[in-house]
């Protein structure tokens, strides 16, 4: 449901990440504010979300970016520019909480190692291709 409709609307996505946008943190709010309006009068959401019993590397706990949520289902998203392992660790904590999950990949291109993790776990990805953070 949640790539589905960002799947739908990405070529807006990435012409304003192109041409509004030149810092990283601000593609990544810009995504997390898109997904707010986007989903908040049908759900409730969450940001920065603690996993309670989540231990990841070197015993740290967790956040999760958004959880999106209605009385019968539960949506964590991460959101990064980096392909970082962890936020993968974090999305399949959450699947085995029975949880839907979806990582969105924005910038840098996804590496193998972390397109491996996804697909040996079976998580849900949706890759946003930009420039726009390496622009000066």
């Amino acid at each position: 449901m949640i790539k589905k409709t960002l799947l739908k609307n990405q070529k807006i996505i990435e012409k304003n990440i192109d041409e509004c946008f030149d810092k990283s943190t601000d593609i990544t709010s810009y995504l997390t504010s898109l997904l707010i309006r986007l989903f908040n009068k049908k759900f409730k959401i969450i940001t920065e979300v603690k996993l309670k019993n989540f231990k990841g590397k070197g015993g740290r706990g967790g956040r999760i970016d958004l959880r999106i949520s209605s009385s019968n289902q539960i949506f964590d998203v991460e959101i990064d520019r980096g392909n970082k392992l962890n936020s993968i660790e974090k999305l399949i904590f959450c699947k085995s909480l029975g949880h839907n999950v979806l990582w969105i990949k924005w910038g840098f291109k996804i590496n193998d190692k972390a397109m491996n993790k996804l697909i040996n776990n079976k998580i849900d990805y949706l890759y946003i291709p930009t420039q726009a953070h390496r622009r000066k």
